[in-house]
């Protein structure tokens, strides 16, 4: 029952792709940039993450280093851009409903994105200061910029220094290529610093992709047991955002014209939301508050969001995510669909996911369980006769 705008309507002038989600955040190039954090999403898992991690900038506190784990694209970098903010009481750069975070202990946000290269190279660039290539600084050394990075940020008038590097695991990888390094000492050392810098707070926050102990893999049993120390001597937080929070998240990137989006295809995905949660797809426990949002998503159809976080957490490499797919123009993309769609409104349904997952990440799969299930997978479809578009796109969903 298409109304009398529907064929007037692309699935393009739907969205108003939402710039600030798409493009991958970097705390040094994005910390000048006031604006970066205006339309951050304060989910409950950043909320109570930003909770823990603020007790450290009290006078009193021990606990004062933290380390935030979670998958590529899970919203780390944008989390320790808002975080920095926050500790300074930078209100203006922040969305309204952030401001209650900021209390009167300021801390001078000091930033680095992590390297193939020793530590204390990446910590001294966070507080300015740029050694030459192959350079190797003492951890004493670190240590005494540090503590001189403090005492500048209090003639400023903050009470101390929040210090973040980001992409650690880079670091991590490079102290396990070169175990005569003295890098997982300065971890542990910059722990030691944050727990006892009393009324001149140093909280440390550092962000990677996995446990410490999975860099040290390939180590000897003592030097894993000595990182294993080190990782204890920092709180860990695990960043990994629950579905329906990546729904809501979702839903504020594509950003829908809802007065634009025709009434019947609103109407259907909100029945069709209602039909994936009853069905179990978003989990047993989804909050009722779901059922609203399958509109607010389009063109992702409801019962294809689990299923892309699933794909993504599994197989994704690199900088892959979920919103690489919305922005990317990869083959079988979300901008490759609306692409191909432009005279009609078809919503992204598992078998156009099917296809994104075979062409572009099956290729980077070469052992293991999930080759040969895909492998099962293409012989099927290989060898099953399917007698129209409907019962492919069945039988790959």
């Amino acid at each position: 029952h298409p109304n009398k705008n529907e064929h007037a309507t692309t699935m393009g002038s739907l969205l108003r792709i939402h710039p600030r989600y798409m493009r991958s955040v970097h705390l040094e190039r994005d910390f000048n940039d006031t604006t970066s954090s205006l339309g951050y999403v304060v989910t409950p898992v950043a909320g109570d993450a930003i909770s823990r991690i603020c007790t450290g900038f009290h006078p009193n506190s021990t606990q004062r280093a933290f380390r935030i784990a979670g998958d590529y694209g899970s919203g780390k970098s944008a989390f320790g851009l808002a975080l920095s903010r926050i500790a300074a009481g930078y209100t203006r750069s922040l969305p309204r409903e952030m401001h209650s975070f900021c209390g009167r202990s300021r801390l001078r946000p000091h930033l680095a994105t992590g390297d193939h290269e020793p530590l204390g190279v990446t910590v001294l660039r966070a507080v300015g200061i740029k050694l030459p290539r192959g350079s190797k600084p003492s951890t004493t050394e670190v240590l005494t910029k540090v503590n001189r990075a403090i005492g500048r940020a209090r003639t400023k008038g903050f009470k101390g220094v929040l210090l973040i590097v980001d992409e650690l695991g880079k670091n991590l990888e490079f102290a396990a290529q070169n175990p005569e390094s003295d890098d997982i000492f300065l971890l542990q050392r910059l722990a030691e610093e944050a727990a006892r810098s009393g009324s001149q707070p140093l909280v440390v926050v550092v962000m990677l992709h996995q446990g410490v102990a999975a860099y040290a893999a390939g180590l000897d049993t003592t030097a894993r047991r000595e990182w294993d120390k080190v990782a204890g001597r920092f709180e860990e937080i695990i960043y990994t955002q629950p579905l329906e929070q990546i729904v809501t998240l979702v839903a504020a990137t594509v950003n829908v014209d809802l007065k634009a989006l025709p009434r019947p295809v609103a109407d259907e995905a909100r029945r069709a939301m209602m039909g994936a949660m009853h069905a179990g797809i978003y989990g047993s426990s989804a909050a009722s508050s779901l059922g609203q949002l399958g509109p607010k998503i389009f063109p992702f159809h409801p019962t294809v969001l689990p299923v892309l976080v699933r794909a993504i957490r599994k197989f994704g490499q690199n900088e892959r995510s979920l919103f690489s797919f919305i922005s990317a123009s990869e083959p079988m993309g979300l901008q490759h669909h609306i692409q191909s769609n432009r005279s009609q409104i078809e919503p992204c349904r598992v078998h156009h996911l099917f296809e994104y997952v075979r062409q572009n990440l099956f290729p980077s799969i070469s052992t293991g369980n999930s080759y040969i299930q895909w492998g099962f997978v293409d012989s099927m479809l290989a060898s099953t006769p399917l007698g129209s578009i409907e019962e492919e796109s069945v039988f790959k969903s």
